[in-house]
């Protein structure tokens, strides 16, 4: 069982790519791993312009005592919605508000979903430590209401003597009439979806 495909109540997310950022040490650069839950595969590559349409919150890591992986449900406001962080072997290990230390004493790492619409596709990327930090000081210098986010370049970052790498984003092209009609289309399939209208 998949991170992804976990849904308590049988609802299916209209988002069908996952990528996660990956800061590989090996290649000396910083990957997006994109899962597809239909194939069930994880292939490297790189992301093209996309539409911003929502973000969210959740929890993910490793569950060390039961050796398996931590998941939780995704929320769209920390401090007023119910996070449920679950282990897939070792049951619910936490159920409230978001409580850093909490979080962290279970192994739990705080990720950030963003949704967005990448051509015809809904997919959504996840992001942690430096490379949410440099998303979200990228963003306060791009108009995605009216434009395109692009992913631009990968920067290099030391913090003592850990090297790691993030990704850069930039304003990419305007956004068409034809492009907000399908992102606007997609804001209703993820509205009914966090709403639980959908089966």
């Amino acid at each position: 069982m998949t991170f992804w495909t976990v849904q308590e109540d049988k609802k299916i997310s209209p988002v069908t790519n996952y990528r996660d950022w990956k800061s590989d040490k090996e290649a000396g650069i910083g990957t997006f791993n994109r899962r597809d839950k239909e194939k069930e595969e994880e292939i490297k590559d790189v992301p093209e312009e996309f539409i911003l349409l929502e973000t969210t919150s959740c929890v993910k890591w490793w569950d060390t005592v039961n050796n398996c992986g931590i998941y939780s449900n995704e929320i769209k406001n920390v401090k007023n919605e119910a996070m449920v962080v679950r282990s897939f072997k070792g049951g619910t290990l936490f159920e409230g508000t978001y409580d850093k230390d909490t979080i962290e004493k279970l192994w739990g790492k705080f990720h950030k979903g963003i949704i967005v619409q990448n051509g015809e596709t809904l997919e959504e990327y996840y992001l942690k430590w430096g490379a949410l930090f440099a998303f979200n000081e990228n963003m306060e210098k791009i108009d995605y209401q009216n434009y395109k986010i692009k992913f631009d370049w990968v920067e290099e970052k030391k913090k003592w003597a850990i090297t790691y790498y993030v990704p850069k984003w930039i304003q990419g092209k305007k956004i068409t009439l034809p492009e907000r009609e399908v992102a606007m289309n997609s804001v209703s399939l993820l509205e009914d979806y966090f709403r639980g209208d959908t089966e």
